[in-house]
C-alpha cells in the first residue's frame, strides 16, 4: 500500500494541473475573497463586524471545494485518457489498493492544501483591512464547529468527484458532471422535489457550510449523513465496478 500511496502522491505534485488549480485557489480564496471582498472592499460591513473572517472562511471553503474536486478528476482521468491507468494497475497486487491508494493521496494532499490557503487567507483579509484602513473588531476564531464542517465539506467534494471520475472513467465526462449536477440538475430538482431536496448530494453538502439556515431546514448533522450515505453507498458501487472492469 506504501508504495502505491508514495506513487499517487508524486503524481499530484509533479502534475502541472495540480499546480494551476492550486494557483487558481490561491488567487480566489487569498487575493479575491480574503484581501479584496472581505478585507479591502467590504470595509463598511466589516467595521464592527466580528464574524467576517469567519464568513470569509466559509466562503472560500466552498472555492476550494470546487477546486479541488476538478484536482480529483484531472488524477483519475488523466490515467484514463492516456491509458497510464494500465501502469498504475500493474504496479500492485490488487485494484483495491489502486483504489484507495488514489483517493487516500488525492484527499490528505486536498485537506492538507486547503488548511495552509485558510491561514494565507487570514493572513490576506487583516492586510486588506489595514490598507483599507479598517479598524475592525476582535474577529471570532474558527472553533470546532467551523474545522470540521469545512473538513467534511472539502472531503465531500474530494468524494463525490472521484467516485464520479471513476465510473465515468472520462475526463471531459466527469468535469461535465461535476459542473452540471449541484447547479443544473438539482437545482430543477428542487423545483419538483419541495422539502425531499435534503435528500441530494450536493445540496446536503452545500449546507454543510451554511451559516444561517438553510434552505432546506434540516440539520447540519442530517446534512452530514446524507453526504456520507452517498459517499459510502456510491463508493462501494465505484470500487467493484473498478475491481471488475477492464482497464482500457
Amino acid at each position: 500500500m506504501i508504495p502505491a500511496l508514495n506513487s499517487e502522491f508524486r503524481k499530484l505534485v509533479t502534475t502541472r494541473s495540480t499546480w494551476f488549480l492550486l494557483l487558481i485557489s490561491f488567487l480566489l480564496t487569498s487575493g479575491l475573497i480574503g484581501f479584496w471582498i472581505y478585507g479591502f472592499k467590504d470595509v463598511g460591513r466589516a467595521t464592527g463586524n466580528p464574524g467576517a473572517l469567519l464568513e470569509a472562511m466559509f466562503t472560500s471553503v466552498n472555492a476550494i471545494g470546487v477546486f479541488f474536486s476538478f484536482m480529483a478528476i484531472l488524477l483519475v482521468g488523466h490515467e484514463y485518457r492516456y491509458n497510464t491507468i494500465v501502469y498504475s494497475l500493474t504496479s500492485a497486487n490488487r485494484r483495491t489498493k489502486v483504489f484507495f491508494a488514489k483517493y487516500i493521496a488525492v484527499a490528505a494532499f486536498g485537506l492538507a492544501v486547503a488548511a495552509a490557503l485558510l491561514l494565507v487567507m487570514t493572513l490576506a483579509l487583516h492586510i486588506g483591512f489595514l490598507v483599507g484602513g479598517v479598524d475592525h473588531a476582535a474577529q471570532r476564531l474558527p472553533d470546532w464547529n467551523f474545522i470540521w464542517r469545512a473538513t467534511a465539506s472539502v472531503l465531500g467534494s474530494i468524494t463525490f468527484a472521484y467516485i464520479i471520475s471513476m465510473l465515468i472513467r472520462s475526463l471531459t465526462g466527469a468535469i461535465a458532471v461535476v459542473i452540471v449536477l449541484p447547479s443544473f440538475i438539482e437545482g430543477i430538482l428542487t423545483l419538483l422535489l419541495h422539502g425531499n431536496v435534503k435528500y441530494l448530494p450536493y445540496t446536503a453538502l452545500g449546507n454543510l457550510t451554511q451559516q444561517t439556515t438553510n434552505v432546506t431546514n434540516v440539520s447540519v448533522a442530517f446534512s452530514l449523513a446524507v453526504v456520507c450515505t452517498y459517499a459510502v453507498v456510491l463508493g462501494a458501487v465505484a470500487c467493484g465496478l473498478f475491481i471488475k472492469r477492464d482497464a482500457n
